[in-house]
């Protein structure tokens, strides 16, 4: 998940990129300097020092520049931690209205998954430009690391799971009551379970799926499709009239937190 993972890794390249921004803009001003002034008041190793700098200052300056530019651009790819904190933080309080009867429950048998959609992402199951909606934060602090990842490419009838079916019809998909694959699964209830969520019977029968109902939720901003949120359960059915009204408070806040991202 982009909260759990971007913490470290925004950090680190934000000290990157202070280093590299700072290099290229002092290298710039070596190129005046002159080198026997420098010798004679830092030394030999500094004049050679700063003659390998003008020497090689035409590579070094655009490779710098460049790389400052790839660095801040995946920084916002990112985002900010804070920021997927504050997501995080909307997502658990959607469960806990959601799911306000279920509070003694395991944290993994109710959940909330936010979704972006992706163009490109690199994945060896199909080629990486045909569409992608990938977990980018998830209610909880169990069960963050997922690599349920779902096609979805302009080709609306070869989108996968739950997520895939609503990003296609851009609108709220509930599927309740869905066979229980936990104890001895028959080959009957492993195929209505992957017809029902549109996810393949393969996959439904190495993973034996635990959810026994979802609902997915179309996320839009500044009126375009951005991804989608996948609510999961282990209860058979949701309840909708709750789901509705939390959503809607939700989702306003989300929307102003993604805007600024």
């Amino acid at each position: 998940m982009k909260y759990s993972s971007s913490k470290l890794i925004y950090g680190r390249l934000g000290w990157l990129l202070g280093v590299l921004s700072f290099f290229s803009i002092i290298i710039p001003a070596f190129l005046k300097a002159d080198s026997n002034k420098v010798k004679n008041s830092l030394g030999e190793f500094a004049e050679k020092l700063l003659l390998y700098i003008q020497q090689n200052a035409w590579w070094m300056i655009p490779i710098l520049l460049i790389s400052v530019y790839i660095i801040d651009r995946y920084r916002k790819t990112i985002g900010n931690p804070k920021d997927w904190g504050i997501i995080q933080s909307l997502l658990n309080e959607f469960r806990e209205k959601l799911f306000s009867d279920c509070l003694n429950d395991e944290l993994h048998h109710h959940r909330i998954t936010l979704y972006k959609y992706y163009q490109f992402y690199p994945c060896f199951r199909r080629w990486p430009w045909s569409g992608w909606l990938i977990p980018v934060a998830r209610s909880g602090h169990t069960t963050q690391k997922s690599d349920s990842y779902f096609l979805a490419p302009d080709k609306a009838e070869l989108v996968e799971g739950i997520a895939g079916q609503t990003w296609s019809r851009n609108a709220q998909l509930y599927v309740p009551s869905l066979p229980n694959l936990i104890a001895n699964p028959t080959d009957i209830n492993i195929r209505k379970y992957a017809e029902k969520t549109w996810i393949s019977e393969q996959k439904v029968r190495a993973r034996k799926y635990g959810a026994r109902s979802y609902c997915g939720l179309p996320v839009e901003l500044n009126g375009k499709l951005w991804g989608v949120i996948v609510i999961d359960s282990y209860n058979t059915k949701l309840r909708e009239k709750v789901l509705t009204k939390s959503y809607n408070n939700v989702a306003k806040y989300l929307g102003k937190v993604l805007e600024g991202m």
